[in-house]
């Protein structure tokens, strides 16, 4: 017989051990789903399907499939490892062995390394170093739910007063959206220490994905079918997570590292809290990886630069740029319809009675809110010196040239988008910027916010942070691209989903400018020619 015969796959690996094991406890999961799908969502037949096939599993099983796979001769050669999955397993396995640590981390030092090993998806976390922080993160929900309360009990009293009620209203609007955000910051790092959590117990990283996978899959089914199967198929997916919880590691050194000591990390492989962007680690960014180091003006890696690599970024993976790149510009079009819903409340609420009141107002909302983006995107990554690199003088005569040149092409290009448009498309809908322009004080407005605010915020993020971000790790050309497309994205209105004359027009723009910031290697051009675009349109509808 070929000793290859003898050697098993993933397949038959998974039934080698004591009753049940992995393979026989996916079997039973799957009898689970498929008797949900032939059910068509009745209770009775999927009860009667269930019961049937999962019996069948289990016998099956036990009698014939792991009988099998535990008597092949390649595992009598070595004792055959215990399943971590049965419940002789977790029995013995529920204190800590001789070689851990006899004392458990401290609150503090917990705390401290859940930031500090912020992207860190290697090693191995401890129960205590694991748990401390759910339990800060928990108390700390305690006093935010109470303000949470507290704003809305003063929104009911504010009730006779109009305008104490929709400032109460802006207030606790602001509130819950830093409150998302600030449980959006935490995703990253509750991932990272459940995964060196899974690892001190012995199991791979990769199993949490596979679970998340299969939990929103449940859900979903179970959502379709009966509420009742809905709130069940929580309460067993939380088991896992509670084993998590209460597991001690394995007593010796695995593959995933040595044995945690329960004490602060002094030198953390990930990042500090000053740069708790870091979203990546080792064992995910391999997938993902194509690093790259960049000096002044030059690629040692050959790609085809169209001008200066502004600022020093360091070599990261493209996964942990591409989120970066991602949160910020989702955080971008969140706030936008944050102003939004802040200008409804105060029109429903008569606090503002004009459209030019309005429009100012919205220019005041956003502007506050782009320069936290910014200020807040610029101390994360520490590019304060990068910022004021951007606005240095570029080379006048030359940069009046590119800005006359670009100017010509986006006027013949959105020319012919526009054309494009009305011959495929319907007319674009009415945006209501006539009703703000007919006033002497709404013009002014909407010249301030299309000739001032727009060019300098918009190219700030996309011809700035966005454009130079994505450049440290891919070509200029891809970077060009990549902004275009993500300006273009941000001018789409989801209240007038079929109107993607202004996306397209954005678009062009998007290229054009992320081209000539990189050939000039300041934003001043950039800024200025989408001030010129701007203004020529301002002077074309409403002069």
């Amino acid at each position: 017989m070929n000793n290859s015969d003898n050697e098993m796959g993933p397949f038959g690996r998974s039934f080698v051990g004591d009753f049940p094991t992995f393979g026989s406890l996916l079997l039973l999961l799957s009898t689970f789903f498929l008797s949900a799908l032939f059910s068509l969502g009745n209770l009775i037949p999927f009860l009667i399907l269930f019961i049937i096939s999962s019996s069948s599993v289990v016998y099956i099983s036990f009698n014939f499939i792991e009988p099998h796979f535990n008597s092949k001769p390649s595992n009598k050669l070595v004792p055959i490892k215990k399943n971590k999955l049965s419940f002789d397993f977790l029995k013995e396995t529920f204190t800590s062995g001789s070689e851990r640590p006899k004392k458990i981390i401290t609150f503090s030092d917990a705390i401290k390394n859940f930031f500090k090993n912020w992207a860190n998806f290697t090693g191995r976390a401890s129960r205590s170093e694991h748990n401390w922080p759910i339990l800060f993160f928990s108390l700390l929900q305690i006093p935010l739910s109470i303000i949470s309360i507290v704003l809305g009990i003063l929104l009911v009293i504010s009730e006779d007063s109009e305008f104490l009620f929709y400032v109460f209203l802006s207030i606790y609007l602001i509130y819950q959206f830093l409150h998302f955000l600030f449980f959006i910051f935490l995703i990253i790092p509750s991932t990272t220490i459940l995964i060196r959590r899974l690892h001190d117990i012995g199991y791979s990283g990769w199993y949490y994905l596979f679970y998340v996978v299969i939990y929103l899959f449940a859900l979903i089914i179970s959502l379709l079918i009966s509420e009742y199967l809905f709130i069940l198929i929580y309460i067993l997916f939380s088991i896992p997570l509670c084993l998590i919880l209460i597991l001690p590691g394995e007593n010796q050194d695995n593959k995933y590292g040595s044995i945690p000591n329960n004490k602060l990390n002094l030198f953390p492989t990930s990042s500090s809290i000053k740069e708790v962007w870091d979203f990546s680690g080792s064992n995910l960014s391999r997938l993902f990886q194509y690093k790259l180091v960049f000096t002044q003006g030059s690629d040692s890696h050959g790609l085809n630069r169209k001008g200066p690599i502004i600022g020093n970024w360091e070599s990261e993976s493209k996964l942990k740029t591409w989120l970066k790149v991602g949160i910020v510009f989702l955080i971008t079009n969140i706030s936008l319809y944050l102003v939004l819903a802040i200008s409804l409340l105060m029109i429903f609420g008569g606090f503002i009675d004009s459209d030019s009141s309005l429009y100012g107002f919205n220019i005041i909302i956003s502007s506050f809110f782009f320069t936290s983006i910014i200020l807040v995107t610029l101390y994360m990554e520490n590019k304060f010196i990068y910022f004021h690199n951007l606005f240095s003088i570029p080379n006048i005569p030359k940069s009046i040239l590119l800005i006359i040149l670009v100017s010509i092409i986006d006027a013949i290009l959105v020319i012919l988008w526009i054309l494009f448009y009305d011959f495929v498309f319907p007319p674009p809908p009415d945006l209501g910027y006539e009703q703000v322009a007919e006033t002497t004080f709404g013009l002014i407005l909407i010249f301030i916010s299309l000739t001032i605010t727009a060019p300098i915020f918009e190219e700030i993020l996309f011809r700035g942070y966005l454009l130079d971000k994505i450049r440290s790790v891919c070509s200029d050309n891809f970077a060009i691209l990549s902004t275009g497309f993500l300006f273009g994205i941000m001018h789409w209105n989801i209240f007038f989903w079929s109107d993607f004359l202004q996306v397209g027009s954005a678009t062009i723009g998007g290229f054009l400018y992320a081209w000539l910031r990189i050939k000039t290697g300041s934003l001043w051009p950039s800024i200025i020619c989408h001030a010129l675009w701007n203004g020529t349109i301002f002077f074309l509808v409403f002069i």
